[in-house]
């Protein structure tokens, strides 16, 4: 009887050896193999979308010149706007300083400097606003002088002007 007993246990392992056995391995390299192919995928996926992102960030279009030209400047005036430093040269923006104006997010620059930004841009170099503008409703307001007359040919004098946006 334990003869017997003996015998059919190990009938039962070595089917289990030579039949099951196989079978969960080759189940469990499967599963694996399809894990690390997910996992590729993934990978796959996410590196195509921080080349996109990438790319998109990269492709910042430089501003076009006749839109960069429209751009609203102005004399900066310590006694009516608040104390204002450039980020682009990270220096103070002195009294009667030219400076330029973005409309769609305010914020103001010395003029050379955010041109230069704008050549490579066409964002704000402070909140990546787009640059192009909307509809934005300009006063201009000339200083009072007098009229200039011109003969044919000539040009008339520069007068100064103020810039209110609204």
């Amino acid at each position: 009887m334990l003869k017997k007993n003996v015998k059919l246990i190990v009938i039962i392992t070595i089917f289990f050896f030579v039949f099951f056995l196989p079978m969960i391995v080759r189940c469990l390299i499967v599963k694996r193999r399809r894990r690390r192919q997910r996992n590729r995928n993934l990978l796959r996926m996410l590196m195509e979308i921080i080349e996109n992102e990438i790319d998109e960030r990269s492709t910042s279009e430089a501003l076009d010149p006749t839109i960069l030209a429209k751009l609203p400047l102005c004399n900066f005036q310590a006694s009516t706007m608040e104390a204002a430093d450039c980020v682009v040269c990270l220096s103070e923006i002195n009294d009667q300083e030219i400076v330029r104006f973005l409309p769609n997010c305010e914020h103001i620059f010395h003029l050379d400097c955010v041109d230069m930004w704008l050549y490579s841009h066409s964002t704000c170099p402070i909140c990546r606003c787009n640059v192009v503008p909307e509809e934005v409703s300009i006063t201009i307001q000339e200083d009072e002088a007098p009229e200039h007359t011109t003969t044919k040919g000539t040009q008339p004098e520069n007068t100064s002007v103020n810039i209110v946006l609204h």
